[in-house]
């Protein structure tokens, strides 16, 4: 059901549409938060983008599916608020016994078994691991 609010915006030289503070309070909508756009007869609707993957669930899989590679590394994961940082031990030939590090900082809401996986990755440095889905 619509509901007017009262208010008039106007579309910008850049095609952007600033939404009133008052109505983003309300709505609970951040900067950044993405959101898919439809078209009807008569405008548009915006609405808050929900992904079509479930990232809790990917992530709990590839843990599952990965657990010998991470045990393989000996990672250690300090986690802090919405920061998770990794030191893992890398073993390769040409340096036998180095360290690598990474951070991963979430922008969105956070679950700390994706920061693990990202962090992980970047720290083995083989970043093409990471779930793509992780990113939409």
């Amino acid at each position: 059901m619509k509901k007017q609010i009262g208010t008039i915006l106007r579309i910008d030289d850049w095609g952007r549409i600033a939404i009133p503070k008052t109505l983003r309070s309300q709505l609970k909508i951040e900067a950044g938060q993405p959101f898919e756009i439809s078209t009807t007869k008569n405008g548009f609707v915006l609405e808050v983008y929900q992904s079509k993957f479930n990232k809790k669930e990917i992530a709990n899989k590839w843990l599952d599916h990965n657990q010998s590679l991470v045990s393989r590394y000996a990672p250690q994961f300090f986690i802090s608020g919405k920061s998770t940082c990794c030191i893992a031990l890398i073993l390769d030939k040409d340096f036998p016994f180095s360290f690598g590090k990474a951070k991963c900082v979430a922008n969105e809401e956070y679950y700390y078994k994706i920061g693990k996986i990202i962090s992980f990755c970047r720290a083995i440095d083989r970043p093409e691991l990471i779930p793509k889905e992780f990113f939409e």
